[in-house]
């Protein structure tokens, strides 16, 4: 039996001084998880040079213990962490985060409840980047609002939860959702008085919105006239029952203007369920649309170089066009003709 177990333990060590350090570590199961903590036991260098660790286990059983320990151990250099753990109960969300100290954590992308991410966050000021998924508090101020983030400038999660936050933190890059059972014709006005109110100098944007906002650039441009580049994603809506039913920027001359109430808009990404022309995809109709968006009272848009079209989203013929400007001249960059593409940046 002492046999066995020595030679298992030396079969191990060998293993582990074979290995390279790797600063990029993914746990995608709980074997992986375990086998890595029985190396790293033999050699604590293997999880002391983890920088950036993405644990995403589906299972109903998640391993608490053993996840903290490998936190512990990867303590040293960690900075950006991915924790997704659908099946785990919040009193184990508790029983994960409570009391974990990275020093150099600055990154972190997780569903855990926000009661239990606020208790983290408390202990690391230093956060910089933060992705969550919904609240439990629909209608209510998100409890992460009261966690100290004097170094926040980019969050990605629901419209409430940012709302709550943005107020007094440094944000500069912003990538919203709709709430889960909540209106996006109330929760993207409320973002938005949010964000005009708020400190916050946001530079890049990224928002759902549904069709009945008429005026979304404009509100949009006298919330956050600093954006330099900004993404809006046309939610479906049961009150747009028809795709004939107009939209924002049908009235060009407005869409122009509000465009100008942006001078530092650089990139502009524009996803519809509609039509955004008569006959999808004709490049000289698309250069037509941009012209007339880019261009105000005879003047060009004194920024604006980048414009992504995604027209027909999810449907067979989708539409992806990509337009830069060249020397004075607007030139079709690329794009395709063809559903199920991805492109992550347009979609969240």
């Amino acid at each position: 039996m002492l046999i066995t177990r020595f030679k298992n333990e030396k079969r191990l060590k060998q293993a582990a001084l074979s290995m390279n350090i790797e600063p990029l570590f993914f746990v995608p199961t709980a074997k992986k998880l375990e086998d890595f903590l029985s190396l790293a036991k033999q050699r604590k260098a293997l999880a002391h040079g983890i920088e950036s660790l993405h644990v995403t286990l589906e299972g109903p059983k998640i391993p608490i213990p053993q996840l903290r320990e490998l936190l512990a151990l990867s303590s040293r250099k960690l900075s950006d962490l991915e924790l997704v753990l659908p099946k785990l109960s919040k009193a184990g969300w508790s029983r994960l985060l409570q009391g974990l100290r990275l020093p150099h954590l600055s990154h972190i992308r997780t569903n855990a409840p926000h009661a239990a991410l606020s208790e983290l966050l408390l202990l690391h000021p230093q956060v910089q980047y933060l992705s969550v998924d919904s609240c439990d508090r629909a209608g209510r101020e998100c409890i992460l609002e009261a966690a100290p983030l004097p170094a926040l400038s980019e969050m990605v999660g629901p419209l409430s939860c940012i709302s709550s936050v943005i107020n007094g933190r440094p944000l500069t890059r912003v990538s919203a959702k709709l709430d889960a059972g909540r209106s996006g014709a109330v929760a993207v006005p409320d973002f938005l008085r949010a964000l005009s109110t708020s400190m916050a100098a946001v530079t890049n944007l990224q928002i759902p919105f549904p069709p009945r906002i008429r005026g979304i650039l404009r509100h949009i441009a006298d919330a956050a006239p600093a954006l330099e580049s900004l993404v809006l994603q046309e939610t479906r809506s049961p009150l747009v029952r028809r795709a004939s039913e107009r939209r924002a920027w049908d009235n060009t001359n407005a869409w122009a203007s509000d465009l100008w109430r942006m001078p530092r808009l650089t990139t502009l990404a524009l996803l519809t369920h509609t039509s955004l022309i008569p006959h999808p995809g004709d490049a000289q109709e698309e250069e037509r649309l941009v012209q007339e968006w880019v261009i105000s009272n005879g003047h060009h848009h004194p920024s604006l170089r980048h414009l992504a079209l995604c027209y027909h989203a999810g449907d067979e013929g989708e539409v992806i066009s990509y337009w830069d400007l060249n020397d004075r001249v607007w030139i079709k960059a690329g794009g395709h003709n063809n559903a199920n593409i991805d492109v992550p940046w347009l979609w969240g």
